[in-house]
Protein backbone atom coordinates (compact mmCIF):
# COMPACT_ATOMS: atom_id res chain seq x y z
CA UNK A 1 0.00 0.00 0.00
CA UNK A 2 2.67 2.48 0.97
CA UNK A 3 4.33 1.71 -2.40
CA UNK A 4 1.58 2.38 -4.38
CA UNK A 5 1.05 5.58 -2.68
CA UNK A 6 5.22 6.51 -2.89
CA UNK A 7 4.92 5.56 -6.73
CA UNK A 8 1.69 7.86 -7.04
CA UNK A 9 3.60 10.99 -5.49
CA UNK A 10 6.65 10.17 -7.77
CA UNK A 11 4.59 9.65 -11.10
CA UNK A 12 2.65 12.90 -9.92
CA UNK A 13 6.13 14.73 -9.12
CA UNK A 14 7.03 13.83 -12.57
CA UNK A 15 3.76 15.00 -14.47
CA UNK A 16 4.03 18.16 -12.75
CA UNK A 17 7.99 18.53 -13.65
CA UNK A 18 6.64 17.95 -17.23
CA UNK A 19 4.07 20.24 -17.74
CA UNK A 20 6.47 23.27 -15.82
CA UNK A 21 8.98 22.17 -18.37
CA UNK A 22 6.39 22.11 -21.44
CA UNK A 23 5.05 25.54 -20.53
CA UNK A 24 8.49 26.97 -20.01
CA UNK A 25 10.05 25.96 -23.62
CA UNK A 26 6.06 27.22 -24.85
CA UNK A 27 7.10 30.87 -23.60
CA UNK A 28 10.56 30.48 -24.37
CA UNK A 29 9.89 29.39 -28.19
CA UNK A 30 6.97 32.17 -28.59
CA UNK A 31 9.20 34.94 -27.37
CA UNK A 32 12.19 33.78 -29.42
CA UNK A 33 10.39 33.26 -32.47
CA UNK A 34 6.90 34.04 -33.08
CA UNK A 35 7.21 38.00 -33.44
CA UNK A 36 5.16 38.76 -36.81
CA UNK A 37 5.68 42.63 -36.13
CA UNK A 38 7.15 45.49 -34.02
CA UNK A 39 6.57 44.49 -29.85
CA UNK A 40 4.27 47.27 -28.54
CA UNK A 41 5.05 46.69 -25.44
CA UNK A 42 8.66 48.39 -26.10
CA UNK A 43 8.48 52.05 -25.88
CA UNK A 44 10.83 52.04 -29.25
CA UNK A 45 8.14 50.42 -31.12
CA UNK A 46 4.76 51.74 -29.50
CA UNK A 47 2.44 53.38 -31.80
CA UNK A 48 1.87 56.67 -30.49
CA UNK A 49 -0.54 58.52 -33.44
CA UNK A 50 -2.71 57.53 -36.18
CA UNK A 51 -2.98 59.61 -39.45
CA UNK A 52 -4.81 59.50 -42.38
CA UNK A 53 -3.64 60.35 -46.12
CA UNK A 54 -6.10 61.85 -48.52
CA UNK A 55 -5.62 62.48 -52.58
CA UNK A 56 -2.37 61.45 -52.29
CA UNK A 57 -3.02 58.84 -55.20
CA UNK A 58 -1.35 55.63 -54.21
CA UNK A 59 -0.19 56.36 -50.80
CA UNK A 60 -3.53 57.26 -49.45
CA UNK A 61 -4.12 55.55 -46.34
CA UNK A 62 -3.82 55.47 -42.89
CA UNK A 63 -0.48 55.60 -40.68
CA UNK A 64 0.58 53.91 -37.43
CA UNK A 65 3.33 56.31 -36.14
CA UNK A 66 5.65 55.67 -33.67
CA UNK A 67 6.77 59.21 -31.62
CA UNK A 68 6.43 62.91 -32.29
CA UNK A 69 5.63 63.67 -35.89
CA UNK A 70 5.41 67.27 -37.48
CA UNK A 71 3.54 67.94 -41.08
CA UNK A 72 7.06 68.48 -42.61
CA UNK A 73 8.50 65.24 -41.59
CA UNK A 74 5.20 63.32 -42.69
CA UNK A 75 5.34 64.78 -45.80
CA UNK A 76 9.01 63.48 -46.48
CA UNK A 77 8.27 59.70 -45.09
CA UNK A 78 5.72 59.39 -48.08
CA UNK A 79 7.55 61.39 -49.82
CA UNK A 80 5.20 64.36 -50.95
CA UNK A 81 6.25 68.07 -50.98
CA UNK A 82 4.87 70.20 -48.34
CA UNK A 83 5.27 73.39 -50.55
CA UNK A 84 1.47 74.38 -50.44
CA UNK A 85 0.24 74.43 -46.95
CA UNK A 86 -3.45 75.93 -46.08
CA UNK A 87 -3.84 77.43 -42.83
CA UNK A 88 -0.89 75.52 -41.41
CA UNK A 89 2.97 75.48 -41.08
CA UNK A 90 5.32 72.54 -41.87
CA UNK A 91 6.57 72.23 -38.36
CA UNK A 92 2.53 72.13 -37.20
CA UNK A 93 2.59 69.26 -34.88
CA UNK A 94 0.53 66.07 -35.85
CA UNK A 95 -2.36 64.86 -33.62
CA UNK A 96 -3.54 61.46 -33.35
CA UNK A 97 -7.05 61.22 -35.58
CA UNK A 98 -5.47 63.86 -38.22
CA UNK A 99 -6.25 63.63 -41.84
CA UNK A 100 -3.46 65.02 -43.91
CA UNK A 101 -5.79 65.92 -47.59
CA UNK A 102 -4.18 67.39 -50.80
CA UNK A 103 -6.68 69.47 -52.54
CA UNK A 104 -7.42 69.31 -56.12
CA UNK A 105 -7.41 72.08 -58.77
CA UNK A 106 -5.68 74.09 -55.87
CA UNK A 107 -3.04 71.52 -55.03
CA UNK A 108 -2.98 72.82 -51.62
CA UNK A 109 -2.38 70.47 -48.08
CA UNK A 110 -5.50 70.87 -45.78
CA UNK A 111 -5.49 68.81 -42.37
CA UNK A 112 -8.80 68.00 -40.96
CA UNK A 113 -10.04 64.93 -38.76
CA UNK A 114 -10.55 61.48 -39.58
CA UNK A 115 -14.63 60.52 -39.75
CA UNK A 116 -15.80 59.46 -36.60
CA UNK A 117 -16.58 56.30 -37.50
CA UNK A 118 -13.08 55.43 -38.72
CA UNK A 119 -11.75 56.97 -35.05
CA UNK A 120 -13.84 54.17 -33.36
CA UNK A 121 -12.61 51.81 -36.06
CA UNK A 122 -9.49 52.73 -34.93
CA UNK A 123 -10.12 52.91 -31.17
CA UNK A 124 -9.47 56.76 -30.96
CA UNK A 125 -12.00 58.27 -29.16
CA UNK A 126 -14.09 60.90 -30.90
CA UNK A 127 -15.01 64.64 -29.94
CA UNK A 128 -18.25 65.08 -28.35
CA UNK A 129 -18.88 68.46 -29.84
CA UNK A 130 -18.22 67.43 -33.40
CA UNK A 131 -20.45 63.86 -32.93
CA UNK A 132 -23.56 63.68 -34.99
CA UNK A 133 -26.41 61.65 -33.64
CA UNK A 134 -25.29 58.75 -35.94
CA UNK A 135 -22.00 58.84 -35.02
CA UNK A 136 -22.91 58.48 -30.98
CA UNK A 137 -25.16 55.67 -31.98
CA UNK A 138 -21.74 54.20 -33.25
CA UNK A 139 -20.92 53.75 -29.53
CA UNK A 140 -21.50 50.24 -27.34
CA UNK A 141 -24.01 51.29 -24.76
CA UNK A 142 -25.70 54.09 -26.84
CA UNK A 143 -29.16 53.68 -28.47
CA UNK A 144 -31.35 56.49 -30.46
CA UNK A 145 -32.75 57.65 -26.64
CA UNK A 146 -29.44 57.97 -25.33
CA UNK A 147 -27.84 59.83 -28.49
CA UNK A 148 -30.72 62.14 -29.01
CA UNK A 149 -30.59 63.41 -25.22
CA UNK A 150 -26.63 63.81 -25.55
CA UNK A 151 -27.66 65.99 -28.43
CA UNK A 152 -30.34 67.64 -27.23
CA UNK A 153 -28.08 68.91 -24.27
CA UNK A 154 -25.59 69.97 -26.10
CA UNK A 155 -28.30 72.00 -28.57
CA UNK A 156 -28.72 73.42 -25.12
CA UNK A 157 -24.97 73.93 -22.96
CA UNK A 158 -23.83 74.55 -26.63
CA UNK A 159 -20.44 72.83 -25.87
CA UNK A 160 -19.65 70.34 -23.82
CA UNK A 161 -16.50 71.17 -21.37
CA UNK A 162 -16.15 67.88 -19.66
CA UNK A 163 -17.51 64.34 -20.47
CA UNK A 164 -19.04 64.15 -16.49
CA UNK A 165 -21.69 67.04 -18.31
CA UNK A 166 -22.76 63.81 -19.58
CA UNK A 167 -25.26 63.63 -16.51
CA UNK A 168 -26.99 66.35 -17.10
CA UNK A 169 -28.95 63.51 -19.43
CA UNK A 170 -29.66 61.58 -16.40
CA UNK A 171 -26.67 59.29 -17.37
CA UNK A 172 -24.83 57.58 -14.11
CA UNK A 173 -21.68 57.84 -13.56
CA UNK A 174 -21.07 54.12 -14.33
CA UNK A 175 -22.21 54.68 -17.97
CA UNK A 176 -19.93 57.92 -18.12
CA UNK A 177 -16.70 56.09 -17.10
CA UNK A 178 -17.28 53.36 -19.67
CA UNK A 179 -17.87 56.42 -22.66
CA UNK A 180 -15.03 57.76 -21.74
CA UNK A 181 -12.72 55.44 -24.03
CA UNK A 182 -14.59 56.69 -26.83
CA UNK A 183 -15.65 60.22 -26.56
CA UNK A 184 -13.32 63.43 -25.51
CA UNK A 185 -13.38 67.24 -25.14
CA UNK A 186 -10.75 68.41 -27.90
CA UNK A 187 -8.65 71.16 -27.04
CA UNK A 188 -8.98 72.80 -30.14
Amino acid sequence: MIKNQIAGAVFFLLVCILVFSLKTFQHSFANTFAKAGPDYSKKEDAVSIIIELKGAGDKDGVYFLPGIWNVEKFLQMVKLTSENLNNCSSDRLMRNGDVVMFTFPEKEIVITSIDNYKKLALGLPMDINNATMDDLMLIPGIGQKTAVAITNLKKEIGTFSTIEQLALTGMGNKKIGKLKSYLIVSDT
